[in-house]
């Protein structure tokens, strides 16, 4: 019986460092991926501002409280 729960032990510890090593990948991919989106939204809005203004100084400043609210 001993030998037995050893031999499930073994059997179980694997699939368990490999469902682990699943999620964490998806979350970092998940993390990745938020990351890479929220960036694209942040330089077209960006790219938006740049374009629409007419080099007042309030664009400037809406271009920087979007850039801080981002990071």
């Amino acid at each position: 019986m001993a030998y037995d729960g050893v031999e499930f032990a073994n059997d179980i510890s694997p699939s368990l460092v490999t469902i682990s090593i699943i999620i964490v990948m998806v979350i970092i991919v998940i993390i990745v991926s938020t990351i890479i989106i929220v960036m694209m939204v942040s330089l077209i809005m960006m790219s938006i501002i740049i374009v629409t203004s007419n080099n007042n100084n309030n664009n400037i400043i809406i271009i920087i409280i979007i850039t801080i609210r981002n990071t």
